[in-house]
């Protein structure tokens, strides 16, 4: 099958989404499909060859638009707009040059895309287009946080509300022929705007270079007399609710627990944040049980997946998280709030589920540790994760939809000729 995948995040950027599209692309690839993938930017840059990534990026092939694209930091709207009106004036020119040049199209990531998309053409030109939408915003959008000045609060929950009236006019105003979703909850937030949506939920895979460098522990008990080891991993922002960690950790000092908590991410999303944290962590003396890392390189990621005994995500939104399941792939239990695929996976790995508050987060870990509720064999958890949820997985899960959205244009096609 011929495929256009497009993605308005690439590499050099990194995090969930060009890990989903990455390793879609290479997964479908590996099925025997001809993948192409359209992104910004320019593929002679060095960081943007796939050879120079990874080895396991490098069954596809990829096409850049120079639209100016930033390496670093959100692009402004003229900027995406740009890009969104770049591939769909690549994809009118394509199929008018070579109409069977694509079996389908795949946005596997831009609400700006979407909107632009001429999909109703491309149908009357026998190609199907299909979409993932990895969230409803203004889900994952937020710029305030409790503790926030209430002027930001107020500006920010008003910007969100205009988020969430473009968002639903632009899920309502294009058409696809299919819909993915990474969880239940994105399924049931979309059904709402769409439901005349075919909509399949279609999980992730786990981060197979990092978890490649992870030592699985037969059990991710701490050791006798040493300190409990708490992992939290991700981008730092608001709806990830990493400002709830100091007042869980003091809560735990409270209570006798002997711990340490390290947090890993890139700081830069969202201005104020993750100072407005630190300055807690020093209010609260906290400075001995909280490190706090930024992003780190892979090798040093999976070290702290390997030592850790317990991972905490504490999120209110999320479209999967895969920083969750690359932990519960690495043996640990997840103490996790219900958001994306939190609840499954807390479940898979023997964790808990706990409200996104600090006194139950706290209570749950206390509990925890005290109960002995430590998988018996991490080892095999991590196996059964690691199997469950593979990219290879969900390609073929992608592949059976592909199929069905091609065969139902061929149909058409068929009775429209009779």
């Amino acid at each position: 099958m011929r495929i256009l995948a497009i993605s308005e995040h690439y590499y050099p950027r990194v995090g969930g989404t060009v890990e989903y599209v990455s390793q879609t692309c290479n997964a479908l690839a590996k099925l025997g499909h001809d993948v192409q993938l359209l992104v910004p930017g320019d593929t002679t840059s060095p960081q943007l060859r796939p050879e120079n990534l990874s080895s396991s990026i490098s069954d596809f092939q990829i096409l850049s638009i120079p639209v100016g694209w930033p390496t670093k930091g959100d692009p402004d709207r003229r900027t995406r707009y740009a890009f969104a009106e770049a591939c769909n004036d690549y994809i009118l020119q394509s199929t008018e040059e070579s109409p069977n040049k694509y079996d389908l199209v795949h946005n596997l990531f831009g609400l700006f895309i979407n909107e632009v998309l001429d999909t109703r053409l491309f149908e009357k030109r026998k190609l199907p287009c299909i979409t993932t939408v990895h969230n409803v915003p203004p889900q994952e959008c937020g710029r305030s946080w409790p503790g926030d000045s209430p002027f930001r609060r107020i500006k920010d929950s008003l910007r969100k509300k205009a988020v969430d009236k473009k968002n639903r006019r632009r899920l309502k105003s294009t058409p696809f022929s299919a819909w993915i979703v990474p969880s239940r909850p994105v399924k049931e937030l979309l059904t709402r705007i769409r439901p005349d949506a075919k909509i399949h939920v279609v999980g992730h895979g786990c981060s197979k270079m990092l978890l490649d460098s992870v030592q699985v522990r037969t059990t991710s008990k701490p050791r006798p007399g040493k300190p409990l080891k708490i992992l939290t991993v991700g981008g730092w922002a608001p709806h990830k609710c990493q400002h709830l960690i100091p007042e869980i950790c003091r809560q735990l000092k409270q209570k006798g627990i002997n711990f340490h908590w390290d947090l890993i991410g890139p700081t830069s999303r969202v201005v104020g944040y993750d100072e407005a944290i630190r300055e807690q962590i020093s209010q609260l003396g906290l400075s001995s049980e909280i490190s706090v890392h930024g992003a780190v390189p892979l090798a040093d990621l999976a070290k702290y997946y390997s030592e850790a005994n317990l991972y905490v995500q504490p999120s209110t939104e999320e479209g999967f998280c895969i920083t969750a399941l690359d932990a519960a792939a690495a043996g640990l239990p997840i103490i996790g709030s219900p958001a994306g695929a939190i609840p499954e996976l807390a479940s898979l790995s023997e964790g808990a589920l706990v409200p996104s508050n600090a006194t139950e987060i706290a209570l749950a870990i206390k509990h925890y540790k005290i109960a002995d509720l430590w998988p018996k064999d991490a080892i095999g958890l991590s196996q059964h994760v690691a199997h469950r949820y593979s990219w290879d997985t969900a390609a073929q899960e992608l592949e059976k939809i592909y199929k069905s959205v091609v065969a139902s244009q061929d149909q058409c096609s068929f009775q429209e000729g009779a």
